[in-house]
């Protein structure tokens, strides 16, 4: 905790600026998927649409209090949602996948799948299989096995309705209007990012980035092995620095 003020005390003395790594959401479901980038600076009551196929992308920020939760959900109400959140400190990226907001059924991904992947085979993955409980992501606001760690230079990638990183978009449903190419996507405001590099939300095809991936694994619930990490767990506290719904 000590060691957490500390950071906090030097991120606050310094200019807010972006890591160099990026948080990436891809849309492989058949429907769109609606996000609201939220931290210490952004509040969106807007949110951003990732169309089916299409790709969200954002530089790390790194803020001088909290962490950055990337809310997202099926609908245009931010409830139940399914969250990736990651924070930059003590020379680390730190993530996780959240479904503290949700239970079960109601979690907006629950029957479709979340694959999470990073730019760096060594560090962790984790992968969410269609109709279980994903055991690899919070379920309590104190799960902390589930809080990850990697270089600040790793890019981390969410594909949501999706196990791996190589599965196609899923087909868009029979009744929806043709695209019409002519027209720009409808894309939402989105609150200015924390630092020069804006997010951007990318139409069409997503390509697949070029990075070495890890063996996708299913974890059990109260699995008494856990992977070695990186750097000291106690650096993130979860409920520090992602603020959660509350009923």
């Amino acid at each position: 905790m000590q060691l957490i003020a500390t950071i906090a005390a030097i991120a606050a003395a310094a200019p807010i600026v972006s890591a160099a790594g990026t948080a990436n959401i891809y849309n492989r479901c058949s429907v769109p998927v609606y996000l609201w980038a939220t931290d210490m600076l952004r509040n969106p009551q807007t949110p951003t649409i990732i169309a089916p196929g299409a790709s969200y992308s954002e530089a790390y920020k790194v803020l001088s209090s909290g962490g950055v939760s990337l809310k997202l959900s099926k609908t245009t109400t931010p409830k139940p949602i399914t969250q990736f959140e990651y924070t930059s400190a003590g020379g680390f990226i730190w993530y996780d996948g959240s479904n503290v907001d949700c239970t079960g059924t109601d979690c907006p991904f629950y029957n479709d799948g979340i694959h999470m992947e990073t730019s760096v085979s060594s560090c962790p993955n984790r992968t969410c299989t269609p109709g279980t409980d994903c055991n690899g992501f919070y379920q309590l606001y104190n799960d902390d096995w589930n809080s990850l760690s990697c270089a600040p230079t790793a890019d981390i990638s969410f594909y949501l309705c999706a196990t791996t990183s190589s599965a196609p978009a899923a087909a868009a449903p029979a009744a929806a209007a043709p695209v019409v190419s002519a027209s720009p996507a409808a894309v939402s405001s989105v609150v200015a990012p924390v630092s020069s590099a804006a997010p951007t939300v990318t139409q069409g095809p997503v390509v697949k980035m070029d990075a070495p991936m890890a063996i996708p694994t299913t974890f059990v619930k109260k699995l008494a092995v856990r992977e070695p990490a990186i750097a000291a767990r106690d650096v993130h506290d979860h409920m520090r620095r992602h603020n959660h719904m509350r009923s």
